[in-house]
């Protein structure tokens, strides 16, 4: 779990890995979760949704919602410095190996994502 906090200190951006999924969170100066936003599955999208038991949580994200060049899974940062954040006005956009991969604004449940193939409960499609 990596945490960045912006110039101001009034928000915190929150990467949770746990060997299955890649999500972020941004927080307010309280602690308090303002958005998420699912990242990636390491491994292949699952066929089913996950979401329907909440034993399955944090949940991989199905394989319709992942672009098919991700959905045998994606290959994460392996070290702090293939990630970097650019703060904007009420988030922050996450990048990967100089990529924007993730931008999650303050009041998004869920925020975008790169390598999401469309709009569903865990990320929204982050287009250019």
């Amino acid at each position: 779990m990596l945490r960045y906090t912006s110039p101001d200190g009034q928000q915190s951006l929150i990467l949770d890995d746990d060997g299955k999924t890649g999500y972020a969170y941004l927080l307010d100066e309280k602690g308090k979760v303002t958005a998420d936003c699912w990242l990636y599955n390491r491994n292949a999208a699952p066929v089913e949704n996950e979401w329907k038991f909440s034993k399955n949580m944090p949940f991989a994200n199905s394989a319709e919602y992942v672009k098919p060049e991700y959905s045998g899974g994606f290959n994460p940062p392996t070290s702090d410095g293939e990630l970097s954040v650019g703060w904007i006005e009420q988030g922050a956009e996450l990048f990967i190996r100089d990529r924007l991969l993730a931008r999650l604004v303050a009041g998004s449940k869920p925020g975008w994502s790169r390598l999401a193939a469309k709009d569903g409960p865990l990320a929204l499609l982050l287009s250019d």
